[in-house]
């Protein structure tokens, strides 16, 4: 296929980013570094989205035109020598500003009406029929967490 026209007169080449990988130390490289500039605005919206009511579509949208726009210029600045971050800091940054806009954002909006079962509730976490201790997910979070822990410590 040759990337044809597309609708409104642009065209689309799934190839495009082809000689961009080519900077790259390797493919698993170009993929953590292009999901730690695309994910953080995405992940900010859905771990507000589901703790806080007031951000609207307008707050949301606000969010990832504003998280994408600095990730954008992040990545260009990064590819041209300019920004030396690693990834993972980049993420974190732009998870911040994601964080911020949203916020700000969803307090100058108006108010959501989000639907009754779509933000996350305390009352949502208590199992609905009593089970043993160690089919209780909560329990096994708990071991998973100290688990956890255990390797970390072990590898400091």
């Amino acid at each position: 296929m040759d990337g044809g026209p597309h609708p409104g007169g642009l065209r689309h080449r799934s190839d495009s980013p082809a000689p961009l990988i080519g900077s790259f130390e390797g493919l698993f490289h170009y993929l953590q570094t292009a999901l730690a500039y695309l994910v953080p605005p995405v992940a900010a919206l859905f771990l507000v989205g589901s703790l806080w009511r007031r951000p609207g579509p307008g707050a949301v949208l606000a969010t990832l035109i504003g998280g994408h726009s600095l990730s954008m210029t992040l990545f260009a600045l990064s590819q041209t020598g300019l920004l030396n971050l690693h990834f993972t800091l980049v993420a974190g940054l732009i998870f911040g500003v994601s964080l911020v806009i949203l916020a700000l954002a969803g307090l100058m909006g108006r108010p959501s009406v989000p639907a009754p079962q779509s933000i996350w509730t305390a009352a949502l976490a208590r199992p609905e029929e009593p089970q043993p201790w160690w089919q209780d997910y909560r329990t096994q979070a708990l071991v998973l967490l100290l688990m956890t822990a255990v390797l970390v410590w072990s590898f400091r």
